[in-house]
């Protein structure tokens, strides 16, 4: 797990949570190799686990998971830490169109495409160092 202190912030924002009773904050960040998620807080009094979870991590489980799924499958992700964090995380995921609702059965998902919020992610760049003036030669 990358350490809170090496990922950059990069935006907040917020959701429903997947059965739209509670307001979901999050946070996105940069580890400089992984863009990752945070739940920030909750609208709720439910307790959660807010720390750095990075998308790849979520991607995969969501790509190695029998269809149609429901949270269950982030317990991995969240082992030893409150149930809720599993499930707020998977409406980020929905809110973000990692997952979508399985059309035969709409209390559960299947994998979406990932690519459009990757793109959208503005990933902090290593500024390039300015170039020295040339000097004139006499």
């Amino acid at each position: 797990m990358t350490k809170e202190a090496e990922i950059k912030f990069l935006q907040s924002s917020y959701c429903p949570s997947l059965n739209s009773h509670t307001i979901i904050n999050f946070s996105t960040g940069w580890d400089g190799k992984n863009v990752m998620l945070r739940i920030d807080s909750v609208s709720s009094s439910a307790i959660f686990n807010s720390y750095f979870v990075n998308v790849n991590d979520l991607i995969d489980v969501f790509n190695d998971a029998q269809e149609p799924f429901s949270s269950s499958i982030l317990q991995p992700v969240f082992k030893g830490k409150s149930v809720n964090s599993a499930c707020f995380m998977m409406g980020i995921a929905k809110h973000l169109n990692l997952i979508l609702i399985a059309p035969e059965n709409g209390r559960k998902f299947v994998k979406g495409d990932p690519k459009e919020f990757l793109d959208s992610v503005q990933k902090p760049i290593k500024p390039t160092p300015k170039k020295k003036p040339a000097t004139k030669k006499s």
